[in-house]
């Protein structure tokens, strides 16, 4: 599971989850914390992105073992 908390507590988030095809896998629209489940995904590598106000705020690679 990816926990985005703290440091995102009350700004409103947009969550992107991307296979290594750039195909979009999820996508979650939240205010502050929240889990993004990954037990349904298959093993590979993919890409988080999270958005504020449309704009990349952070992005990072996962790897699903």
């Amino acid at each position: 599971m990816i926990n985005v908390d703290d440091d995102l507590r009350n700004i409103r988030l947009k969550i992107e989850l991307y296979d290594v095809l750039d195909n979009k896998v999820t996508e979650r629209n939240t205010i502050g914390s929240t889990i993004l489940p990954t037990m349904n995904l298959v093993q590979g590598t993919y890409f988080l992105k999270i958005l504020s106000d449309s704009k990349l705020i952070y992005s990072d690679k996962i790897i699903k073992y």
